[in-house]
């Protein structure tokens, strides 16, 4: 089993292979992966109906500068749960939540994991059935609303740089119809700030340059402090960095199963994993992270490069990076394999695109632990289905 090396080298010619006891060289072939990251148009006879939705679903049109907002007199501020901004209490009984997110994923993911949450079962008609118009004069929002026979939802979603923001309303049916006049004017007051001016309004104003790394997993502890460059040890890109509302969203997706190899310890429970696991062999100490976040999480090149950076190495143009992988077949499609080796740790990595979410399987550990641990690893990999 052979996987390329992701170096800071931009053009690849030759790629070192780990797993064996000798480099050898070989030639990159100029053919596309067949892999759901392949660039290449969407067929629409060829796919299911709802992964061609998924995939065509496009992002609200995008703001510029950062939302504010003003609650109305009457509403009710109430302490906000772990990963929500501010939330509210209104006359009816029902509740608003303000959450932002990184990336935020697509209005399909998104109305997908709140249709799970209601019970309800996701069709790709529903991005058309269930759309709400937004009040006029607004913002750019995009707004859903689907309920079930006690609980009910009202969200506008509003994108802009790398981030969404969604209100979402929340209650009974009737606590959430009586509550859509105040709703819809709370959403025409919404403006913004433009970060240019640096006017950055008040404690509504959730900068996401503080959360470099929106969807970073814990990094670790190294087995040598000398092993990280003390400017990685204090970067925020090197440290979990959760942003608001994200919890919710990783707790609604589920459904993997995997077999765990024998040699592989359980590590301690994380809220924003779906497993972590402890590994040790003759070259050291590694940690496998198992996590899934709605839609592409930005793609395969800002996952690769997002990766690298808590590598300590530079980005990779995105040909490179296609130039640089391994894709292998596993029952739930088809995994993207990636080795990068770095100043800072190396991670060992492996990245499963689904119809509506994108589970990571990352190894982190010294260059020789991984390397190891690479035969077991992509044994484990082909176990992973749904």
């Amino acid at each position: 089993m052979t996987y390329p090396k992701l170096t800071a080298l931009s053009t690849i010619t030759a790629l070192s292979f780990i797993g064996c006891s000798s480099e050898v060289e070989v030639k990159v072939v100029d053919k596309p992966i067949n892999s759901p990251y392949a660039e290449r148009p969407i067929e629409p006879a060829s796919l299911e109906p709802e992964r061609v939705q998924v995939e065509m679903a496009q992002a609200s049109e995008e703001i510029s500068g950062m939302p504010h907002w003003d609650a109305q007199s009457d509403w009710e501020q109430v302490p906000a749960p772990r990963m929500v901004n501010e939330k509210y209490t209104l006359p009816t009984g029902a509740s608003l939540a303000i959450s932002s997110l990184g990336g935020g994923g697509t209005d399909a993911a998104n109305l997908a994991r709140w249709a799970r949450q209601l019970g309800i079962t996701f069709s790709p008609e529903m991005l058309q059935s269930t759309a709400k118009p937004a009040p006029q004069d607004s913002l750019p929002f995009n707004r859903y609303a689907l309920a079930n026979d006690t609980r009910a939802f009202d969200i506008a979603v509003l994108r802009g740089g790398q981030s969404a923001w969604f209100f979402k309303l929340e209650g009974s049916p009737e606590q959430v119809s009586s509550s859509e006049a105040a709703f819809m004017t709370f959403l025409s007051g919404i403006h913004t700030h433009d970060e240019d001016n640096g006017a950055h309004g008040d404690s509504n104003y959730n900068s996401t340059d503080e959360k470099v790394d929106a969807y970073a997993d814990e990094k670790p502890e190294a087995t040598s402090a000398s092993q990280i460059p003390p400017t990685l040890v204090s970067a925020p890109e090197n440290k979990m960095q959760p942003m608001p509302g994200m919890a919710e969203q990783v707790a609604s997706i589920d459904g993997a199963t995997w077999t765990v190899p024998a040699s592989w310890r359980e590590g301690p429970a994380n809220p924003m994993r779906k497993g972590t696991y402890l590994i040790s062999n003759d070259g050291g100490n590694a940690e496998l992270s198992i996590t899934a976040f709605p839609g592409d999480v930005g793609g395969l090149e800002a996952n690769v490069n997002r990766w690298r950076r808590q590598s300590g190495l530079p980005p990779l143009d995105g040909t490179a990076i296609r130039d640089s992988i391994e894709a292998i077949p596993v029952p739930a499609g088809e995994m993207i394999i990636v080795m990068i080796e770095g100043s800072a740790q190396s991670i060992l990595g492996g990245i499963l695109p689904q119809a509506l979410e994108t589970w990571f399987f990352k190894m982190t550990g010294p260059a020789a632990a991984l390397k190891a641990e690479a035969e077991t690893f992509e044994a484990f990999l082909k176990t992973v289905s749904f």
